[in-house]
């Protein structure tokens, strides 16, 4: 934004607008919701035409010519709602948990998109929960230090150290995973 400007912004969003409107077909819609985010209602959609529809976007997308101009890729990030996935939500509910599996999505730069389940609404709350209780850990000095050797094969000695960070938590008397 800050290095285009808000006028091409406004002209590489109405692009991307083209883009879903020629992905759509008459029973679908799709909506512009602010922040750089759409909305899209696909109509009997299964996991590999989210995902092709989702990619081939990118692919078009990337393909505006101010983008080119300055040297700027997107990727994007999609959180997927199933509307008949069990409980009834309001369509401001939809959104929102549409919005929690993009965020999950956005996390992992492998992924392009999450579809929204309770394991990943449960992963997220996990997730900001340790994120809160980092702070106290900190201060509590729960962040040890260890140096794991790293041995040189050619001078059959150690040559150097790895420093590593475990989090001891002491609430629960263990040391957390580091994928954690």
């Amino acid at each position: 934004h800050e290095q285009i400007g808000d006028e091409k912004c406004t002209e590489i969003l109405k692009s991307f607008a083209e883009v879903f409107e020629g992905l759509s077909n008459a029973d679908e819609c799709y909506g512009y919701s602010g922040d750089g985010k759409f909305l899209l209602l696909m109509i009997n959609a299964n996991q590999h035409s989210v995902s092709d529809k989702i990619n081939l976007a990118e692919t078009l997308c990337n393909r505006n010519e101010i983008l080119k101009e300055n040297g700027i890729k997107i990727k994007f990030a999609a959180g997927v709602y199933n509307v008949f996935s069990g409980r009834k939500r309001t369509v401001q509910e939809m959104i929102d948990c549409a919005n929690t599996a993009c965020g999950y999505a956005e996390s992992d730069t492998k992924m392009s998109y999450s579809i929204f389940t309770e394991e990943v609404k449960a992963q997220i709350e996990r997730n900001e929960r340790i994120e809160a209780m980092m702070e106290s850990a900190l201060a509590n000095r729960e962040f040890r230090l260890f140096l794991q050797p790293k041995y040189s094969v050619k001078n059959d000695s150690i040559d150097s150290a790895e420093a590593l960070v475990r989090w001891f938590d002491t609430s629960k008397g263990e040391y957390m995973f580091p994928g954690e």
